[in-house]
């Protein structure tokens, strides 16, 4: 983890989503920073709890999803430059923004406030005040708002269709494979795929997803339910990709 310390109780939870760990003492290990996914802390001091506050009152915010695994997501309200400002370019970006820098304990997270963990959709087992994610273990994302997202993702791709002369395709992605769960994705894309599969995310239109998991060694399909149909799949997540 570095040599960074935080006061307070700390909560984490590893990518594997079997350990949890409480404590309260100075973090900064031993836990291996390849098995931690997300990390929630709990300000003891009332300095640090008024810090806090007064660096994010005037912060904009969006209410995103992020499933890290299949089953697994959590959802919350993200800081944002401004009001326009589009969550693709947010995520995509090089230098993540982040209201309170300080408060960052890994370079590729994203700090994520008011947030629930949901299991299978729709359980909800936590809730916390404020959480890290790291980016590399986002499967995918959407804006947590129904009917947002589609409208401006079109008409920002129909500009670029124009200038790359490139037709809207239809794109189908299959997922690595997490714990006998995988994800069978497809979608509308706009633009050069190729500088596309640079980002950390690729936009989709029209997006149906389907979660391929084995149960008692038998294979079965579920349809993911998501709220409109944008969403944005990582590319640490691809483990294959064909156009139609």
């Amino acid at each position: 983890m570095g040599a960074k310390k935080y006061r307070g109780s700390v909560q984490i939870m590893a990518s594997d989503h079997r350990l949890q760990i409480d404590g309260e003492h100075y973090y900064n290990g031993p836990i291996s920073d390849d098995f931690i996914l997300s990390v929630s802390f709990k300000p003891i001091t009332l300095y640090t709890q008024l810090t806090i506050k007064e660096k994010n009152m005037d912060a904009k915010q969006r209410k995103l999803a992020f499933v890290t695994s299949p089953g697994k997501k959590y959802s919350g309200m993200v800081d944002v430059p401004n009001e326009t400002f589009r969550t693709t370019d947010l995520l995509n970006s090089s230098n993540i923004f982040w209201k309170s820098p300080n408060l960052k304990c890994y370079d590729n997270a994203i700090f994520m406030s008011d947030v629930r963990l949901f299991l299978d959709a729709t359980a909800l087992y936590k809730k916390f005040g404020s959480i890290q994610i790291r980016l590399s273990d986002i499967i995918y994302f959407y804006d947590d708002i129904e009917e947002i997202g589609d409208e401006m993702e079109k008409k920002r791709a129909s500009t670029m269709v124009r200038q790359t002369n490139e037709d809207v395709q239809t794109i189908n992605i299959i997922t690595k494979q997490v714990a006998n769960s995988f994800y069978d994705i497809t979608g509308k894309f706009f633009g050069l795929f190729k500088k596309k599969s640079k980002d950390n995310f690729i936009p989709l239109t029209q997006a149906n997803i389907v979660e391929i998991c084995k149960k008692q060694d038998k294979w079965v399909q579920k349809k993911v339910k998501l709220p409109h149909h944008f969403i944005c799949v990582s590319n640490n997540h691809i483990e294959s990709v064909t156009f139609k």
